[in-house]
């Protein structure tokens, strides 16, 4: 996952799997334009949640894990 435009804002990102069980969070100190990362879905196969977020901006993808 590349998250690009966070402008050296803290980035927090939330793996979110069925039910709404929080899987995965993570707080990145941004001091780039964009941040590389892989995303952990150790929990199987399966529709997840990705949420991004920063101080002034949110983003929810769907990932589905075959």
């Amino acid at each position: 996952m590349v998250v690009e435009g966070a402008n050296s804002e803290p980035v927090t990102l939330r793996v979110v799997g069925t039910g709404g069980r929080l899987l995965h969070t993570e707080i990145i100190e941004v001091t780039t334009d964009s941040i590389r990362r892989r995303v952990p879905l150790s929990a199987g196969s399966g529709v997840y949640l990705l949420q991004i977020t920063t101080p002034t901006r949110s983003h929810t993808a769907k990932l589905v894990r075959y």
